[in-house]
């Protein structure tokens, strides 16, 4: 069990070091990774390691691993998609990069930086971090010219790329995405015409959905309601008051 450990971490090195990505992080966003994100994650994280998953001694080892640029459905271009397109025509930067933790080369965690305001800053940490980069290996082992794009939908992270063939692929990094099984390397198009389903479903609220980009959340909604009923009814109340207080002065 060990050797298989050791030869599945040698792997994941060495496709690391053969493999790139569609987009390399960009030098600054690397050097705050390797700096200040890092220690942000380990300071986060060391709050309740526990809570993580994690523990203390393994925060006090971990070293930054590999970094992609993320990116995230446009909503509009899923708005006027068809089956037919690809989801690659439809992804967009978000000025986000997710991290990956190790210790001792292997996958750890995960972590999150995104620029705002011309600043970076750590957003998220935590994730499955081994699960991220068997599916990283697997799609770059499969196909080492593909140089695949990291995807979120709905929390989850999946690669994109294509084959020599140039039909578009994907490979989840969890056992689904956007309820599409993804247990092994698959056209993109069934996935594609799910996002277009629930973008189009009924109970659709479009706060995130199916493109996962953030929409005004649906509790922010129910105030904005409650609000509005509360404002009806006090003015009903001051103008009941007003007539009241006419007729008595009659």
């Amino acid at each position: 069990m060990r050797i298989r450990s050791y030869m599945l971490g040698a792997a994941l090195m060495i496709s690391m070091l053969l493999s790139t990505t569609e987009a390399a992080v960009p030098e600054e966003v690397q050097a705050y990774a390797e700096n200040e994100g890092i220690a942000s994650f380990k300071a986060t994280m060391g709050e309740d390691p526990k809570a993580f998953d994690l523990k203390q001694s393994q925060l006090d080892q971990a070293e930054l691993g590999m970094g992609f640029e993320t990116y995230r459905v446009d909503h509009e271009s899923l708005k006027s998609a068809d089956r037919g397109d690809t989801l690659q025509s439809m992804l967009v930067k978000n000025e986000e990069w997710t991290f990956v933790v190790t210790v001792d080369g292997t996958p750890l965690s995960l972590f999150t930086v995104a620029r705002a305001d011309n600043r970076l800053e750590v957003i998220s940490g935590g994730g499955a971090a081994k699960e991220l980069m068997n599916a990283y290996h697997t799609f770059t082992t499969q196909y080492p010219d593909s140089k695949p794009k990291l995807a979120e939908i709905k929390g989850i992270h999946l690669f994109v790329g294509n084959r020599p063939d140039h039909s578009e692929v994907f490979l989840s990094s969890l056992d689904h995405a956007a309820g599409v099984p993804s247990v092994e390397i698959a056209p993109t198009r069934p996935l594609v015409a799910a996002l277009i389903e629930q973008l189009n479903a009924p109970n659709q609220d479009h706060d995130g959905g199916a493109d996962g980009l953030t929409r005004l959340p649906r509790l922010t909604w129910v105030w904005v309601t409650i609000g509005v009923v509360t404002a009806v009814l006090l003015l009903a109340a001051a103008i009941r008051h007003n007539i009241h207080k006419r007729n008595s002065n009659l």
